[in-house]
């Protein structure tokens, strides 16, 4: 009986090998064939970049009505104009000329990237423009003061307006690319200048408030065809 046994298991052993041999010599799949992986690279990384932008100390406002005689040095320096400071408090009448003072850093984190810079000055102030004939202007400085653009006109029906420069930081800067400025510490200076008309009657204005973190500064970025900018 033993005997019995053990000769049925050989024959089965032989049968199982058999049709394995055969599964390889047709091709099948019982069987895997060699391989191995490795990664692109032995190390590092390679990521996104990113732009971001933010006010730089505090807001500040000027009078710098042209007939006003008391000025200091400060305004002459911030504003390029005769003037002195104000605060939020102070009241503004027809016939002032005020200017908006706000320094900003931007951060550009990528080769090849530039940015677009817009301004907004919100629904209050773009109502003062367009009803009253307010006038309204805008200059950009680099943070030492100098003039990047300077009284450009604001339109009475733009709701906002785009800088016609494109900028760069230390980080990525001109790379081929004409009518770009770089900005050597990531920081820039926006001036907006406002003339309230005289030509306002009755009570039109009046007590009109704006609320003054309406007022935008937008930056985006734009891909001009150029050089790249890798290292």
């Amino acid at each position: 009986m033993q005997t019995n046994t053990s000769r049925f298991s050989k024959r089965t052993k032989g049968v199982i090998a058999g049709a394995a041999g055969v599964a390889l010599l047709l091709g099948g799949s019982t069987f895997a064939l060699w391989s191995t992986t490795t990664s692109f690279g032995e190390s590092g990384t390679i990521g996104m970049g990113e732009i971001t932008v933010k006010t730089v100390g505090e807001l500040e406002l000027y009078d710098v009505s042209s007939d006003r005689t008391n000025t200091d040095a400060e305004t002459q320096k911030m504003t390029g104009r005769d003037g002195h400071k104000i605060d939020t408090e102070d009241a503004l009448v027809p016939g002032d000329h005020l200017a908006v003072v706000q320094d900003f850093q931007l951060e550009l984190k990528g080769d090849n990237l530039l940015a677009e810079i817009s301004l907004a000055v919100g629904n209050v102030m773009n109502e003062t423009i367009t009803t009253s004939g307010a006038v309204v202007t805008y200059s950009v400085q680099q943070s030492d003061g100098s003039e990047i653009v300077s009284d450009v006109p604001w339109g009475a029906e733009d709701a906002s307006v785009t800088v016609e420069k494109y900028f760069a930081t230390t980080a990525n800067e001109d790379n081929g690319q004409n009518n770009v400025v770089t900005l050597a510490d990531g920081k820039f200076r926006v001036i907006l200048f406002v003339e309230i008309s005289t030509n306002i009657h009755g009570t039109a204005l009046m007590n009109l408030q704006q609320e003054l973190t309406d007022m935008t500064v937008t930056v985006s970025q734009v891909r001009p065809t150029g050089k790249g900018n890798f290292a």
